[in-house]
């Protein structure tokens, strides 16, 4: 546990998000607006289309994986609610989001990714407010494999694209766990950039 940071104002802040991973504590950065904004976007589609669902998505909760893995994602989305306790999350998550920050895009990327991998969560998204695109991983054999980038592209970018790769092109796409939950890349990244 971190011990409260005083500020030169008198201001302390008392709740951090730590985590712990492979032993070594790291406190997560400040998020951008544009990092808060998505964030928000992505719960409030989830929670809307879960409100009766029997499943819960948790906004940057603590998992605990093992003693030496206590992971803070951006999202997590749960079905089996018995590994929800009132402090954290004790087991795989269904999906994980992770929302790329400078300062953590190499853990997300790597140790996370494994150690996610490794737990069995069966979803991965990797969200960059950046380039204004998610990679979708999912679990197949005990291994993720990238199943698909979205990115908003603006019509210039379209433009430029030959037929065939447009054609490609899907701004639309919804999580394993439930075929009738579209989401639009659009919408994820409404008001950034």
């Amino acid at each position: 546990m971190s011990l409260p940071v005083e500020y030169p104002d008198g201001y302390v802040e008392k709740w951090k998000r730590e985590e712990i991973l492979d032993g070594k504590a790291y406190l997560a950065p400040r998020p951008t607006t544009d990092h808060i904004e998505a964030d928000g976007n992505l719960t409030r589609t989830f929670k809307n289309y879960l409100w009766d669902k029997g499943c819960r998505f948790l906004p940057s909760p603590l998992i605990h994986f093992n003693p030496k893995d206590r992971a803070v994602p951006d999202g997590a989305l749960v079905c089996n609610l018995e590994i929800i306790q009132a402090d954290a999350i004790y087991g795989a998550p269904d999906l994980i989001i992770e929302i790329l920050s400078p300062s953590t895009k190499r853990r997300d990327r790597g140790y996370k990714k494994g150690l996610y991998e490794r737990y069995g969560v069966g979803e991965y998204w990797i969200v960059d407010v950046s380039s204004r695109s998610i990679d979708v991983y999912l679990l197949s054999d005990g291994r993720y494999y990238l199943d698909n980038v979205y990115q908003v592209l603006e019509d210039w970018e379209l433009d430029m694209m030959d037929e065939e790769d447009r054609a490609e092109v899907k701004f639309q796409f919804k999580t394993h766990l439930f075929d009738d939950l579209i989401i639009d890349v659009h919408d994820v990244f409404k008001n950034i950039g």
